[in-house]
């Protein structure tokens, strides 16, 4: 549209204005809209007078007489029309006889369509003001239109600009072009030759162009989400979030009441379930609007959570207890996953969003531009279909709930799509829409000038656009990143999470031993307690360590009560399980919580007053097992730690026997002199200097692993904000770790210890390098007592790798990255593959790092980089794009002992030849052990509990099922390789699954524990394609 249209349809409806400037005002009658009306002692204001609630009803009286002309255009003959603006809506007399009623902006009403000089109309506005804003009359003016044959002609003309500049915002949509250009130029040519002609020939031309522009303005469909977003805890503790809920929830249910087509959206089956214990008659109400579709379930997880962070199977149980939450009090689940403030989603979560039966996935970031104007993310559309590794779809949408906009909406719109969606309601601290957002948007459902606007739901939103899902572009990738320093803020919490994880899952699994095996009572309860701790705890602004100290003082208190409920779970079903056997004693039983066979050093602590060279090991065959004390760990009054090398079936059980004896035991012991670990295997060497490891030999490849310098702790210069907004890579090193005392701790036939003690300004570390004697990595215990702030300190290890791929673990899933530098979120390990020399030449090679709680890596070229800690601010928002300095603060996150036990693991070939995964869940998952008792069942002494069929799959939980009766397992693809022939067999069971897998799968398989056939299920352990029991039809 051009400008000189613009200003004739100026000309043509608003250039003819007359404004109506005094009008009188009273308050508290109940009618005054006769036209005798006597106003005169009535108080006289002028444009932009207000008033208040505590007025009522008010009311505004004017008269208008019309003159010869209206800005040099004759009114005899003409259309005049009054156009009135009101907040926030009013009743409009003329002549004693109501014209309109309405809310929003503006009114209007024809005086004539044939008007003549010194007419005169009385006018009479009934009015009101909202609770929360004051009535205004804003604006009030009588308008010429264009020579006009009805009174249609008026109206449309006065809509049309309104119209028009829509078209314009809609034109902006990728695509969308043609559908409202044309229509314009028809209106400018209609329009012309109506001012030329004044025909109704030329009247009805106008009226079609109009019209369709109008119908093809009305093509468009938003959906406008009523929702708040409600932070579960984040610059407040928990329970202000439950007042907060409370609060908000009860003004969605006024709302409800009020407007017949208002309905909202609510997520987060925890905040549900704060209402359902703390006001019980609140949620009666949720309920009856749930089931009257005046409220909206979304998001079928237990919090709004990360999911960097958490690992595979807690996003698994975001889904099992969210969704099952919402069926057995609601009778319905979501099927749309919410996550509009997380930071960053993993590649993999299209199909754990699917197997918890949510087809649809609504997010705001990473967003389009950040803070600083930053690209975070481009996307080929706002509405996409998000795949997976495996194959897996679901529909995808970004908007940001801070974006109120339906112009917005359709802006970002899929020109292929009718249907588009956006929020509104104010969010965070809570709040919801308030009732002049909802009248506005009641009022645009009904505007001529608008698209299809209207009061919806995320559920009809994704419905609308379904059916065109194979008209959208597909995106095969992560959608990352938003605030990378969130992947290391609050090492603590993170590293605490990870320990957590594995503690229930191995929990679970010796549970479901101990019940099938001893007959023990599987107390589920307690671990559904305990998960529910841990899932509250990864939502995203506490797992993102960007809270206030307080809410970390709250997650302690709600992990240390997690780590009891699953601690005294894990050890009664150890006691219980280790009851099963007829064995001599004194004897341990050692338990695999791993699903593939383990040959591994065990640290096992037992009652002994004697020296440690003067007890024996003996395996269930009765073979002598090489032993040797333990240094590592504060050492027990009366008790021994023995480390030694045991072999243990998948998911399985070796009892092993101690004795006495008289005589030292001998075997191979592990070279550990000076500054040198050897084994057959590997030759380890550390720098006299600065104690980190200079050299690790490959002496099988004949590769030497390090690049020249060898490992290091180095410290960053970090003056980014807690979220680390804007931060590509941590690259500025302005220090390292050093003054190095090294010293053997231990050099037995079991292994060899050598100990690194560090400093760095106020700052200290410990490093105990260990190497097996039959291990093929290094292990290093680190523990740093870190007392800096606005720094960082990353692990480097340089590597001789040339041209890597680098890989970094996800949950339940592996993703290869460009190698430039960049700070990436991981989970257990990261590698890189490539070529390596020799003095034979070039080889396959790759070096991997695992760790026991670290999320945040870089990888440039072949130096792999594992970040240990940050030291910004609590919750600190202050964005430093430049990462200058600040002023010193006197307390920080990150001032404490942090941790970690990481592995450095030489290979040949890529990340799958070297078994990296199984290494580093060994890391994470630490054999068992549980002492013996007098047995009472014949098994024997070393079995397995589990047995799968193919390396590529690994089996990552087994529960009882929700419902009892079954053993619920988990099985996983790991190598992104298809599995042709998988089996899983549970041999006390006496049941077997046979199938293929997929790259990456996920399956969940129900086996029965009496009779009945295994069964496939989906996350929340129903079958596959049925509804799920008990929902509403």
């Amino acid at each position: 549209m051009t400008e000189e249209m613009l200003a004739q349809l100026a000309e043509a409806v608003a250039g003819t204005a007359m404004p109506v400037g005094e009008w009188r005002f009273a308050a508290g009658l109940l009618d005054a809209a006769r036209a005798d009306l006597d106003d005169g002692t009535w108080l006289t204001v002028p444009i932009g007078h207000k008033w208040d609630s505590a007025d009522g009803r008010v009311w505004l009286r004017a008269r208008v007489a019309l003159p010869a002309q209206l800005a040099g255009w004759p009114v005899d003959g003409m259309p005049v029309v009054l156009r009135l603006s009101v907040r926030d809506g009013a009743r409009l007399y003329v002549n004693g006889e109501h014209r309109q009623t309405f809310r929003g902006p503006v009114g209007r009403a024809v005086l004539s369509m044939n008007a003549r000089p010194g007419q005169v109309f009385t006018v009479a506005v009934c009015a009101w003001a909202d609770e929360s804003s004051a009535g205004q009359l804003v604006s009030a003016e009588v308008r010429l239109g264009v020579p006009a044959h009805s009174e249609a002609l008026v109206t449309d003309l006065q809509d049309a600009p309104a119209l028009i500049q829509t078209a314009q915002a809609l034109m902006e949509a990728p695509g969308a072009s043609e559908l409202y250009s044309l229509p314009i130029d028809a209106i400018a040519l209609a329009l012309e030759q109506h001012f030329r002609d004044a025909t109704e020939e030329s009247q009805s031309r106008l009226l079609d162009a109009i019209a369709t522009l109008a119908a093809a303005v009305k093509f468009d469909r938003v959906h406008v989400i009523p929702n708040s977003h409600i932070d579960t805890a984040w610059r407040w503790r928990w329970d202000e979030t439950v007042q907060v809920v409370r609060d908000t929830w009860a003004t969605m249910l006024q709302h409800i009441d009020e407007y017949s087509d208002y309905r909202f959206t609510g997520s987060a089956a925890q905040h549900y379930a704060w209402m359902e214990e703390r006001h019980p008659d609140l949620f009666a109400r949720i309920r009856e609007c749930v089931r009257a579709n005046r409220w909206e379930l979304a998001g079928g997880w237990w919090v709004e959570a990360d999911s960097n962070i958490p690992g595979g199977e807690s996003l698994c149980r975001q889904g099992l207890y969210g969704q099952r939450y919402y069926l057995s009090r609601f009778g319905r689940i979501s099927t749309v996953a919410f996550s509009p403030d997380t930071f960053g989603h993993c590649w993999t979560l299209p199909q754990i969003l699917k197997l918890s039966r949510m087809s649809a996935f609504i997010f705001g970031r990473p967003s389009l531009s950040s803070h600083g104007g930053l690209k975070e993310r481009e996307l080929p559309s706002e509405t996409f279909l998000w795949e997976g590794p495996d194959g897996t779809r679901i529909l995808a949408m970004r908007r940001y709930y801070w974006e109120h906009s339906w112009q917005y909406a359709v802006r970002v719109k899929d020109p292929y799509l009718r249907d588009t969606a956006c929020f509104f309601g104010a969010g965070d601290h809570g709040g919801g829409p308030n009732r002049p957002e909802i009248e506005r948007y009641i009022s645009a459902t009904s505007a001529s000038t608008a698209p299809n606007v209207f009061l919806s739901t995320l559920e009809d939103a994704f419905a609308g656009i379904s059916p065109y899902a194979s008209w959208l572009p597909i995106v095969r990738d992560e959608l990352q990143h938003h605030a990378r320093g969130c992947y290391t803020s609050h090492s603590g919490i993170k590293r605490a999470q990870r320990k957590l994880e594995h503690l229930l899952l191995n929990a679970e699994k010796a549970c479901s031993w101990a019940a099938v095996m001893a007959r023990h009572p599987y107390p589920a309860d307690k671990l559904q307690r305990a998960w529910q701790l841990v899932l509250f705890n990864q939502f995203h602004d506490i797992m993102g360590g960007c809270s206030i100290k307080e809410v970390y003082d709250d997650a302690a208190a709600m992990n240390e009560e997690a780590l009891g409920l699953a601690s005294q779970a894990l050890n009664e079903a150890l006691r219980a399980a280790a009851g099963a056997w007829a064995v001599d004693l004194p004897a341990i039983v050692l338990f695999n919580p791993c699903a593939w066979p383990r040959r591994q050093l065990v640290e096992v602590t037992i009652p002994w007053d004697g020296d440690a060279d003067s007890i024996a090991v003996w395996d269930g065959d009765g073979s002598r097992v090489c032993s040797q004390e333990s240094k590592t760990g504060k050492p027990q009054p009366g008790h021994v730690t023995l480390a030694f090398e045991a072999t243990l079936p998948p998911l399985g059980w070796h009892v092993y026997r101690h004795t006495p004896i008289e005589r030292r035991s001998r075997g191979r012991r592990t070279v550990a002199r000076g500054l040198v670990l050897e084994n057959r295997y590997l030759r380890v060497e550390l720098h006299p200097e600065t104690g980190q490891i200079s050299r690790i030999l490959d002496k099988k490849k004949g590769v030497s692993c390090l690049a020249e310098g060898g490992t290091n702790l180095l410290v960053l210069r970090d003056y980014y904000d807690t979220w680390g907004h804007e931060i590509r890579r941590f690259g500025e090193v302005i220090g390292r770790f050093g003054d190095a005392k090294i010293s053997v701790l231990e050099a037995g036939p079991v292994r060899g210890v050598i100990r690194v003690e560090l400093r760095y300004g106020l700052s200290t570390a410990t490093q105990d390098v260990i190497l097996g004697a039959n291990a093929r990595h290094v292990e290093v215990r680190a523990r740093i007592d870190w007392q800096e702030q606005y720094q960082a300190v990353k692990l480097s290890v340089p590597t001789a790798v040339e041209s890597p791929t680098a890989a970094y673990e996800i949950p339940y899933g592996v993703i290869e990255r460009p190698a430039n530098g960049e700070e990436e979120p991981g989970q257990q390990w990261i590698d890189v593959s490539g070529l390596a020399p020799t003095e034979a030449g070039d080889v396959e090679y790759g070096v991997g790092v695992s760790n026991d709680g670290k999320y945040g890596f870089d990888i440039l070229d072949g130096e792999l980089r594992v970040t240990l800690l940050r030291s910004p601010g609590w919750s600190d928002h202050d964005l430093n794009f430049d990462n200058a300095p600040k002023p010193p603060m006197d307390d920080w996150v990150g001032r404490e002992v942090h941790e970690v036990t990481y592995g450095i693991h030489p290979h040949a070939g890529d990340w799958r030849a070297g078994r990296l995964a199984r290494a580093a869940e060994e890391l994470n998952s630490p054999i068992l052990s549980a002492p013996a008792s007098t047995g009472r069942a014949e098994l024997r002494p070393m079995g397995a509990f589990a047995e799968v069929s193919a390396r590529n799959v690994v089996i990552t939980a087994v529960k009882m099922a929700e419902d009892g009766g079954a053993l619920i397992v988990r099985a996983v693809e790991c190598h992104g390789r298809p599995a042709r022939n998988a089996s899983v067999r549970l041999p006390l069971l006496r049941k077997e699954w046979r199938g293929r897998m997929r790259p990456w799968e996920i399956k969940t398989l129900r086996f029965p524990l009496s009779a009945g056939e295994v069964e496939e299920v989906d996350i929340l352990e129903f079958p596959l394609g049925s509804p799920p029991p008990g929902a509403d039809a």
